[in-house]
């Protein structure tokens, strides 16, 4: 179904407002309280990865998101791939639970993978490939693998670290709008194109 039809089904249930300029999110629909949750999803799964992690206790360097479910541009069958950077000698153990954990929250496989910081600098060095994907997309849960690549002595970090947005430019809606030629501001979307 192509944009402007959405929008148009969207419109015709009052759930958006064509307004001059574009379209608005209609707060005052039945349907918004659910349609906000949906758009907070990726937080909640965050906050629980955040949580899970708290709960073992290991020290941890980085923990975070890649693949579709960081770009937010997976489906129903696409897997989840969770980076977990520790030095813990449990960290292994951890993140088959954890996967496990994921698989039961969403109902989507899940893949984490668990690295040193030494395995993580030695990856760098060697140039794979996937490092770089971690370096430009990985979303941050706990810490910051850039932190580990660029320190001499381990950066294990608690748990505790305060999350990235998950609201705002990074929103699964906002993404999905943007990527479909929108325009979105704080309760505005806008067709920048035709």
């Amino acid at each position: 179904m192509g944009v402007r039809k959405a929008l148009g089904r969207l419109a015709a249930s009052g759930l958006v407002l064509n307004v001059p300029g574009g379209y608005i999110l209609n707060r005052e629909h039945l349907v918004f309280p659910a349609v906000e949750q949906l758009d907070g999803l990726y937080g909640l799964l965050r906050e629980r990865i955040r949580g899970a992690v708290q709960a073992w206790g290991g020290k941890v360097s980085s923990v975070g998101l890649f693949g579709s479910a960081a770009r937010r541009d997976g489906d129903s069958d696409s897997d989840i791939d969770v980076l977990l950077v520790s030095n813990d000698p449990t960290a292994e153990d951890f993140a088959l639970e954890l996967s496990d954990l994921v698989r039961r929250w969403t109902g989507n496989e899940c893949q984490t993978m668990a690295l040193t910081e030494r395995e993580l600098r030695r990856m760098k060095r060697a140039g794979e490939p996937i490092v770089n994907e971690w370096l430009s997309e990985l979303d941050p849960v706990i810490g910051s693998i850039d932190d580990v690549l660029t320190s001499r002595k381990g950066s294990t970090r608690s748990p505790s670290a305060p999350p990235s947005p998950t609201r705002g430019r990074h929103s699964p809606l906002g993404k999905a709008l943007r990527s479909n030629g929108f325009e979105v501001s704080v309760g505005h979307v806008r067709m920048t194109r035709s």
